[in-house]
């Protein structure tokens, strides 16, 4: 059912920032998200801690709307 999917919007936050700063930043913007929207933190991939083989770094998070 339509129910089951999680993701009926997405929203990428993409951000410039000196990296000393980009670990700082992406929870700092995780923080802001899940205070008014609830997470769920099985959905949570933090490839920022642990980058893929490839470089590839990211933080996915999955809120639940109102």
């Amino acid at each position: 059912t339509f129910d089951e999917v999680y993701d009926k919007f997405a929203l990428r936050n993409i951000y410039k920032s000196n990296p000393l700063e980009e670990k700082f930043l992406a929870w700092k913007i995780y923080s802001i998200v899940t205070d008014h929207y609830r997470p769920s933190p099985s959905r949570l991939r933090d490839w920022i801690s642990s980058p893929k083989s490839s470089g590839y770094e990211a933080l996915h998070i999955t809120v639940m709307g109102p």
